[in-house]
């Protein structure tokens, strides 16, 4: 009769088994802090963003529909509705878009600026060669 020493211990397959369940759990678990972080980043940009495009269309408030046309295909920075420079929106610019509509229809679009006293305002904001959030605004003159 022999007798057999018990052995403790884990087998190398169990150690194997183990690591890869590891590995797996670990890149998963990374993927997703990574797309969080990301997720995160997107929404400060988008934040910054409504802030810029809502002190822009304060800064217009006053501008007649000529002053507006005169900004049409224009790009500017983010300003306060004091009219200075917005702080902390990094390289975002803003793409102004000016369009004159019919008066009574504002779905319509006209031809003639000088036909119409109403305008849609288009405010694009973009970073990093990436568009982040654009805005409409409707703008009359009495």
């Amino acid at each position: 009769m022999t007798l057999r020493s018990k052995q403790s211990g884990f087998s190398l397959i169990e150690v194997i088994i183990a690591m890869t369940i590891l590995v797996l759990v670990a890149t998963t678990a990374v993927a997703s802090l990574r797309t969080g972080v990301a997720t995160l980043g997107a929404t400060a940009n988008s934040a910054t963003a409504i802030d810029a495009i809502r002190e822009y269309s304060e800064f217009t408030y006053q501008y007649t529909v000529t002053e507006l046309d005169a900004l049409d295909g224009t790009q500017s920075a983010p300003v306060l509705g004091n009219g200075d420079l917005l702080p902390g929106v990094g390289d975002m610019m803003l793409a102004i878009d000016v369009q004159a509509v019919e008066d009574l229809d504002p779905e319509t679009t006209v031809a003639n600026p000088l036909e119409s006293l109403t305008r849609i305002v288009t405010v694009t904001a973009t970073a990093q060669g990436q568009q982040i959030l654009q805005a409409a605004w409707l703008v009359a003159d009495q």
